[in-house]
C-alpha cells in the first residue's frame, strides 16, 4: 500500500516549509520487529544526516522492538548523533511533543492510524502537529508489504547521499571501553605480549559459514602462531566450549577464551581491545561493528599500526545475491579485507575486494559457496596478511 505521488508531493511541500533552525525536537521512530546488526549499523550511519540537518535540535530515537531494545541501545551508545535513546510503543508516544518525526517502519499506515486515534483525524496532515517524513524505503530491506504514507524529506535524503554514503561507517567507541576490554581479557587469561585472534563462528544463515572441518583446521593453523590466543563469543551461554573441546582437545582449548553471556556492548569492548590483532568471520554484523569501531578510533588518532587485521569471507549464497553481500555490503569498509571465492578455468582462488577493479567486484557468475573454501586457500591468503 502506498499513497499517490501527488498526495505525497503535497505533504512534502507543506512539511518542508518548516525551517530547520526552528526545529527544537526531532523524533526518529525505528519500528522493525526484526534485528540485524549489520543492517542497523548501516541505518544509524545514514541517520546521522538528522544531526547534520537539525544541528540545534534535541534528537531522540525511539525503538519499538522491546525484545531486542538492549542490543539496539548497545549499538547506539556514545553516538553523538542521538541525544536520547528510548523504548516505547506506537500507542505510548506523545507525537505532538515533537516538531519533526522521521519514521523508519514497514507499517506507516499503522503509524498514521495511531496518530489519528491519539490526536484526532488531522494528525499527520500538513499544518497540524509535527512534520512527518519517511525514510523507510531507503533504510529497510525491500518488502512487498511495505506501506508508504509519508513523504521523503529531500533535504535529509540529499545530505545522506552527499555527506555519508560512500564514507566509512563508524561506531563511536570510547578509550575507556577499550581499557575495559583489556582488563576483562587479562582477568580471563590474556598475558602481556600475547595476541588475540577473534573468530566469529555464527551467522544468520548456515550457507555463509565454512565447513566445520575447514574451520577447525583454521583454528589449529592460527594457534600455531607464537603467543596467540583465540576468542570465541558464546553470547547465549550455550556451552560452546564442549564443541571445541571435542574437536581440538584439552591442550588447545586452554588457549581459547570464551566470552559467555556478555552484553553486545561488552563484546564490542573485546573487539576494540588493544590485545585484538585479528577479527575473522563470515559476512555478519559483528564484523560491521569491528569495522565501525576502528574507522572511528582511527579518525580519533589511533595509530594505523594498532588497527587489527579485519577479514570477512564471502561466497555465493543460496539466494544467489552474492554481489549484495560482497560489494554492496563491504565496498565502504576500507579496513576490511573481504575475501571472495571464485572458480575460473577449473581453478579455485580467493580475490580480495579491495584489490580488484570495479567490474570484477560486481561480477558474480563465477562465485563459489562458502562451503567450497579449503584450508589451503585460507592459509595461503592469511599468510600474506598476518606477516
Amino acid at each position: 500500500m502506498q499513497m499517490s505521488n501527488s498526495a505525497l508531493s503535497l505533504k512534502r511541500e507543506s512539511h518542508l516549509k518548516i525551517k530547520e533552525q526552528h526545529v527544537e525536537r526531532v523524533l526518529i521512530l525505528f519500528d522493525d520487529d526484526r534485528f540485524y546488526i549489520g543492517d542497523f549499523c548501516i541505518c544509524t550511519h545514514l541517520l546521522k544526516s538528522c544531526r547534520l540537518l537539525y544541528n540545534q535540535a534535541l534528537i531522540e530515537i525511539i525503538i519499538t522492538n522491546q525484545k531486542h531494545f538492549v542490543r539496539y541501545r548497545d549499538l547506539l551508545t556514545n553516538n553523538p548523533a542521538f541525544d536520547l535513546i528510548s523504548m516505547n510503543t506506537l500507542q505510548g508516544i506523545d507525537y505532538l511533543s515533537y516538531d519533526v518525526i522521521i519514521c523508519v517502519t514497514y507499517w506507516e499506515k499503522k503509524l498514521l492510524d495511531m496518530m489519528k486515534e491519539k490526536h484526532g483525524p488531522l494528525a499527520g496532515e500538513p499544518g497540524f502537529g509535527p512534520a512527518v517524513f519517511s525514510i523507510s524505503q531507503y533504510l529497510l530491506r525491500p518488502s512487498e508489504h511495505q506501506e508508504i504514507c509519508f513523504p521523503v524529506n529531500t533535504s535529509l535524503y540529499n545530505l545522506a547521499l552527499t555527506e555519508l554514503l560512500n564514507h566509512p561507517r563508524e561506531l563511536p567507541f570510547l578509550m575507556e571501553e577499550r581499557a575495559w576490554g583489556d582488563q576483562w581479557l587479562e582477568a580471563n587469561g590474556m598475558q602481556p605480549g600475547e595476541k588475540l585472534f577473534v573468530l566469529l563462528d555464527s551467522s544468520s544463515s548456515r550457507d555463509k559459514l565454512l565447513r566445520v572441518d575447514v574451520y577447525i583446521d583454521l583454528l589449529r593453523y592460527l594457534l600455531k602462531h607464537d603467543n596467540a590466543r583465540l576468542l570465541i563469543f558464546d553470547e547465549k551461554n550455550v556451552g560452546k566450549d564442549a564443541f571445541y573441546r571435542e574437536w581440538l582437545g584439552e591442550e588447545l582449548l586452554d588457549r581459547i577464551i570464551f566470552s559467555r553471556g556478555l552484553t553486545l556492548r561488552q563484546d564490542l569492548c573485546l573487539l576494540g581491545s588493544a590485545y585484538t590483532k585479528m577479527v575473522f568471520g563470515p559476512c555478519t554484523g559483528l564484523l560491521h561493528c569491528a569495522s565501525g569501531i576502528y574507522n572511528y578510533l582511527l579518525r580519533k588518532g589511533l595509530p594505523q599500526s594498532e588497527v587489527p587485521l579485519l577479514v570477512v569471507y564471502t561466497g555465493k549464497y543460496i539466494d544467489g545475491n552474492a554481489e549484495a553481500c560482497a560489494n554492496d555490503w563491504w565496498c565502504d569498509s576500507p579496513l576490511v579485507n573481504c575475501m571472495i571465492l571464485r572458480e575460473r578455468g577449473g581453478k579455485k582462488y580467493i580475490d580480495f575486494l579491495n584489490e580488484i577493479d570495479e567490474s570484477e567486484r560486481k561480477r558474480n557468475d563465477d562465485l563459489l559457496k562458502c562451503g567450497e573454501y579449503t584450508i589451503e586457500l585460507l592459509t595461503g591468503s592469511l599468510d600474506k596478511k598476518l606477516h
